[in-house]
């Protein structure tokens, strides 16, 4: 009786074993077919590459940029080559490549269609929402909504609607670095929005000392406003409104919004 149970438990681990060699090989198949119909099969040769991006975003950089990224993904995309779909994958650190490869770029994403045979590049462009310029030196970049400075930029050609920063801290700037720490950005653009929604427009601000943590900003008509890289001077607006509507403001040589809740005038 013994001998006849150790038959049968030799028998069903033979069995396993023999399902599990059956099965594995059926999973070597399928890949060694799948790994066949992308690298022989035109079901994922590239029919078209669309790219969506902003005028000063070529299409030739953008793909140029792009191509030799992915190619480097491993050999076997490397292999394949960017006529198939399947290389166009994109990942976190091609991204990041891209990204600090093309300062002018914000995100990126790619979208594949087997279906189509297509791939859609997109890319989203910096916003140049303030020219920086170092007072000294009088080297200018733009810098995006979120404070990164991201590409150079012509004192010359600035206009009257471009917010213009002279910076005299004496940090270096270089591309893809914050032009300030970014919860004194923040105020700053604050700041700005505070002097658009009552129509004060700025002709130039002046940053000279980070230690004070303030600003200066030159407006169109003659006056000065000193700011707060710290708060969001936004509960000061009414006030200031008042002040503009009664006709104190055309008699100020400034306005001093550097301590909380407080306004100082002359």
């Amino acid at each position: 009786m013994v001998y006849y149970h150790s038959l049968k438990k030799k028998r069903q681990s033979r069995q396993k074993k023999l399902l599990f060699l059956a099965a594995a090989f059926l999973v070597f198949l399928a890949g060694l077919g799948l790994i066949r119909l992308i690298v022989f099969s035109r079901l994922f040769e590239l029919t078209s590459i669309f790219v969506t991006s902003n005028p000063n975003l070529p299409r030739a950089e953008v793909i140029a940029s792009l191509e030799p990224l992915l190619l480097d993904k491993s050999k076997f995309d490397k292999y394949l080559g960017l006529q198939n779909v399947w290389v166009w994958g994109l990942n976190q650190n091609i991204k990041d490549s891209f990204l600090k490869e093309v300062p002018l770029a914000a995100d990126l994403t790619v979208n594949r269609s087997f279906f189509h045979r297509s791939v859609t590049v997109s890319v989203e462009e910096r916003s140049k929402t303030f020219l920086w310029c170092e007072a000294k030196s009088q080297t200018c970049f733009w810098v995006d909504d979120n404070g990164v400075i991201f590409e150079p930029a012509d004192l010359s050609s600035a206009s009257s609607s471009d917010y213009l920063i002279s910076d005299s801290t004496g940090r270096p700037l270089k591309i893809l670095a914050q032009a300030l720490p970014q919860n004194f950005f923040q105020n700053l653009r604050s700041d700005f929005a505070f002097l658009k929604e009552l129509n004060i427009q700025p002709r130039e601000a002046e940053i000279s000392d980070l230690n004070y943590r303030e600003f200066a900003v030159k407006t169109v008509d003659g006056k000065t406003v000193y700011f707060s890289l710290t708060f969001n001077p936004i509960l000061d607006a009414t006030a200031v409104q008042n002040f503009i509507k009664s006709g104190v403001w055309a008699k100020l040589s400034y306005l001093d919004l550097r301590i909380e809740d407080r306004i100082y005038y002359r």
